[in-house]
């Protein structure tokens, strides 16, 4: 990769975690010197220890938890993934 390509990823993963900062202290209650701000992935249980979720569990939990908050059992789920086709990971351009 040229010089020119990887400043170009670096600044993209700086700008991605711009927006992922500023969405979480819009959103979370997480002190601003936080570790979380310094661009580590949290896995599962982690996450949810620093406060970045708020459950753990799959497709079928978050069902659950969006029923039991509007109060109807009769959503209707439409799967998009075959929409979607994956496309490039984040980790493909960071690599």
């Amino acid at each position: 990769m040229t010089e020119e390509g990887k400043e170009h990823r670096k600044q993209m993963v700086s700008e991605i975690n711009e927006i992922f900062k500023e969405q979480v202290k819009e959103r979370r209650n997480i002190a601003e010197d936080s570790e979380v701000f310094e661009g580590k992935v949290y896995l599962g249980k982690e996450a949810k220890d620093v406060g970045l979720i708020d459950h753990l569990g799959g497709r079928q939990r978050a069902l659950r938890l969006v029923e039991n908050r509007l109060g109807r059992k009769d959503l209707k789920i439409k799967d998009f993934s075959e929409e979607l086709k994956r496309g490039p990971s984040l980790l493909d351009f960071i690599r």
